[in-house]
């Protein structure tokens, strides 16, 4: 899978359901992630969000790339926790970027 550097979110999209509870996943997605028609996708709810991963066997082999990052960069499982709220704001920043700045007018 190609990751861009120093990105923990390569893309964002919006999908819609339609009627029949279906959705199309962008051809981009689909192509990286090496999904053809009747890919098994696995649909972890996740408190109020839900997370669509491909196979468990490609779910497995992500959680191990991540062991491997994590034992290579000498870190522990809190240090990689200790990003979410940095990157939680980078990506609101990113995607919100009129609210951002609101907000750190606020802050600061």
């Amino acid at each position: 899978m190609k990751v861009k550097e120093n990105k923990l979110v390569n893309y964002y999209s919006t999908i819609r359901l339609s009627e029949k509870g279906q959705m199309v996943l962008p051809k981009e997605y689909r192509d990286e992630m090496r999904l053809n028609a009747g890919s098994p996708i696995a649909a972890l709810r996740l408190g109020n969000g839900l997370l669509l991963l491909p196979e468990m066997e490609k779910f497995n082999a992500l959680c191990s790339s991540i062991e491997k990052s994590l034992l290579k960069n000498d870190l522990t499982g809190d240090d990689f926790l200790d990003t979410l709220e940095d990157t939680r704001n980078e990506l609101f920043e990113e995607i919100y970027p009129n609210a951002a700045k609101k907000r750190r007018t606020r802050k600061g």
